[in-house]
């Protein structure tokens, strides 16, 4: 009797210091995500602190997504609520130039993809009205661009201005398209300011093209044939540009 009940607390024993484990690896997950919130809000230009209180987060989580705030009634609907948060999830990803997948990162896996995009060099593309940050809309890009040159970007697998929901970011392109050199001259007089090349065929020869567009905010060669030595070139080019690569 004696035996089977010290066996009896020492179940108990076990099982509260397992729970306790598992707590405290939950609120380090919670507290590593909040982290990675407030950095991308930072990045977002909202107020980093407000990732840590409830419910403004979720105002800032819709601003960043570019969605209206009435979607916090929709939040609160059971079954709603999760294809309305996959949603946001996936707007969020997008304003920061990822695509669908990195969004259902960030809703099914917060806490691991949060600190991703915080911690990381993907800049805001949209701004929180939901117009481009500082260049051209959408109408003005489709009168400058000829329809031969237009439906060979299509042709690509290239979005410049009709991306997600129609939204004015100014350029987006799939990455790994069979853009090249030879495209880039196209691009030139539209005035863009950011340019998303990762995974291309640009290489060194493709430096001319780019430093005459000195308006570029943000640069994206990463994975393409520009040497380093090419990278170091536009980086001195292009002073004001974020060359990532």
């Amino acid at each position: 009797m004696n035996q089977s009940h010290e066996s009896l607390v020492l179940a108990q024993s076990t099982s509260g210091t397992g729970s306790k484990s598992v707590e405290i690896i939950f609120i380090a997950l919670c507290i590593f995500e909040l982290i990675g919130l407030a950095l991308t809000f930072s990045k977002a230009g909202k107020p980093w602190w407000g990732a840590f209180i409830p419910i403004y987060n979720i105002v800032l989580l819709l601003r960043v997504a570019q969605r209206p705030l009435w979607w916090i009634i929709l939040l609160m609907i059971p079954l709603v609520n999760v294809v309305v948060f996959f949603v946001v999830s996936v707007d969020i990803a997008r304003a920061f130039g990822k695509g669908s997948g990195f969004g259902w990162g960030l809703a099914c896996l917060g806490f691991i993809f949060y600190p991703i995009l915080g911690f990381g060099q993907s800049p805001f593309i949209a701004t929180a009205d939901g117009d481009t940050a500082g260049g051209p809309n959408r109408t003005a890009l489709f009168q400058r661009m000829d329809p031969i040159t237009k439906k060979h970007f299509d042709q690509l697998g290239v979005s410049i201005v009709e991306n997600y929901q129609h939204r004015a970011i100014n350029v987006g392109f799939a990455r790994g398209s069979g853009i090249s050199n030879d495209d880039l001259p196209a691009l030139i007089p539209l005035g863009l300011s950011e340019l998303y090349l990762s995974r291309t065929k640009i290489s060194d020869e493709s430096i001319a093209h780019f430093q005459k567009m000195p308006q570029l905010r943000v640069l994206d060669v990463s994975h393409t044939n520009l040497s380093r030595q090419g990278i170091n070139q536009l980086n001195h080019s292009l002073p004001n540009t974020n060359i990532i690569g």
